[in-house]
């Protein structure tokens, strides 16, 4: 892949890609500023009428004279292991099952530890004591679900919590109904925790919402404001690299509010405040919990598939290069050679306009050479000089059509960099004994090092005109690779490879 000249369009298509997303993409609704909408956000404020009421983050749990011994129930399906608990009556351990190699590679995501109850899913708080003691009362397995019924009873009243897991996708279904006591009035709230994935260094984690227009945008944990809130948001949630837990249905108006409760870089608790009652109320509500894969997303809720990364007009050909590189992958068992096959792949196919291109950088290197000379032979004869220049702009052509094959791989480099960033398929995905995870940033630096002796031997069959610029391409790139993921370096490197292979000069054979 011919890279000396991608710099300034790179940045072109950045800042025009950053344009677009602020100006259009993010351009807020005109709707009444006194009218409620859905995923509006909101900063908790005494005086104002709607936001009077503080944000309530933390849980006062029904004291227990002896300490609570859970009862665990798990829920086994192709796709997962959810363990169910007695205490709190939440979930409290998910497990994903990543099919790799004809097998599954189990991915924890949701793990309460040390009693952290405050940590589980779908815990539901009031603003009286919290009970902790739920008692299961049903237990119902069907062909494609099972549903798990739970019970408790505390100083505000009785609760009941059903939740239906869904054998076939990622979406769990919960029905809450809550029974307060005579004269009593409570508000409950709903808590589950951001995924996170042990060994996963530095993954900051995100929020996620939808806006008034009913569209997926996410904030960076970090960056929420303590009393920021949302109204009755129809989804929300938190995300990190691969994985994704978040409401993505709420039929019944229990939210009525959202917000968030920072617990740190990897820790992100999402609160889902539901309205004050006197009476006997049922709610229904739907969740997705699970990785962050077109398929998987997309079954339950289309929405999701944003968080992949995959924005924009090149999200079509994001997700046509992933199935590409599934397709590959299927054969040859090795996501690291799958993205050598889809990089070789690409490149055959502009092959023909590569050559053509390099014929034409020649010829554009030798229409260089003769404009200067005719330049400096007609400097005092500007009709002479501007008639020259004609002919030898028709004779050797522009230049221009040795860009092509560089204008037609840039919008696959964009397509292509969040599929091999943040595709949870290479996730822990081996290449070769010092590459055991394709989605991680080469350990060793070996990539980036020979990106650098790639570039700099293409940088000598240049023509010297051009060997400072594409040395200093060089050196760009390889900075640049030493903090993209292995998989990504891996497709720069095989396809300056191949354009340094194009690019070798071929021995003339003499006939005798």
């Amino acid at each position: 892949m011919k890279l000396n000249d991608l710099i300034v369009p790179l940045t072109l298509a950045f800042l025009v890609s950053l344009g677009i997303q602020y100006y259009i993409a993010n351009r807020p609704d005109s709707h009444n500023a006194t009218e409620i909408v859905s995923g509006q956000s909101f900063t908790a404020a005494p005086r104002e009428a709607l936001t009077a009421k503080p944000l309530n983050k933390e849980i006062n749990f029904l004291d227990q004279k002896t300490p609570l011994v859970p009862t665990l129930e798990h829920v086994e399906t192709d796709n997962a292991i959810y363990t169910f608990s007695t205490v709190t009556g939440s979930l409290e351990q998910f497990t994903f099952k990543r099919k790799y190699h004809g097998g599954a590679d189990l991915i924890n995501t949701l793990i309460a530890q040390d009693n952290r109850n405050e940590l589980k899913a779908f815990l539901l708080a009031f603003d009286s004591n919290t009970p902790l003691e739920y008692v299961l009362k049903n237990k119902i397995e069907n062909q494609d679900t099972t549903e798990l019924v739970y019970k408790a009873d505390f100083e505000g009243g009785s609760v009941t919590k059903s939740f239906v897991v869904n054998h076939n996708n990622f979406r769990i279904d919960l029905r809450i109904t809550v029974e307060p006591k005579a004269g009593s009035v409570v508000t409950p709230r709903l808590f589950f925790p951001s995924p996170e994935v042990k060994g996963l260094k530095d993954d900051a984690v995100f929020a996620i919402m939808n806006n008034e227009k009913n569209a997926l945008v996410t904030e960076a944990g970090n960056k929420l404001a303590d009393q920021q809130g949302w109204f009755a948001p129809t989804l929300f949630g938190t995300q990190d690299r691969y994985f994704v837990h978040a409401m993505i249905s709420n039929p019944d108006d229990f939210v009525k509010r959202a917000y968030y409760k920072f617990n740190g870089l990897q820790q992100l608790v999402t609160i889902l405040e539901g309205p004050s009652i006197d009476k006997e109320t049922s709610w229904s509500l739907s969740f997705y919990m699970g990785p962050k894969e077109g398929g998987a997303l997309s079954a339950v809720d289309p929405r999701l598939e944003k968080t992949l990364g995959f924005s924009g007009v090149l999200a079509p050909l994001s997700k046509v290069l992933l199935a590409i590189l599934n397709f590959f992958y299927k054969y040859l068992k090795n996501y690291g050679l799958a993205i050598i096959a889809l990089t070789l792949s690409l490149n055959l196919i502009v092959l023909p306009l590569r050559r053509r291109g390099n014929e034409q950088m020649k010829k554009t290197a030798e229409l260089q050479k003769k404009l200067a000379y005719v330049q400096q032979r007609y400097k005092n004869d500007p009709e002479a000089l501007a008639r020259e220049k004609a002919e030898l702009i028709r004779k050797y052509g522009t230049g221009l059509g040795g860009c092509l094959p560089n204008l037609i791989l840039l919008p696959v480099f964009f397509a292509l960099s969040p599929v091999l960033s943040h595709a949870i398929e290479l996730y822990k995905a081996p290449f070769t004994w010092w590459i055991q995870d394709l989605s991680a940033k080469d350990p060793y630096y070996v990539l980036p090092i020979i990106i650098i002796i790639a570039f700099c031997l293409r940088a000598l069959l240049a023509e010297p005109n051009q060997r400072l610029s594409m040395l200093a391409v060089a050196l760009i790139f390889g900075a640049i690779s030493t903090n993209l993921s292995a998989g990504l370096s891996l497709y720069i490197l095989v396809g300056v490879l191949m354009d340094l292979r194009t690019n070798i000069p071929k021995k003339k054979v003499k006939v005798a």
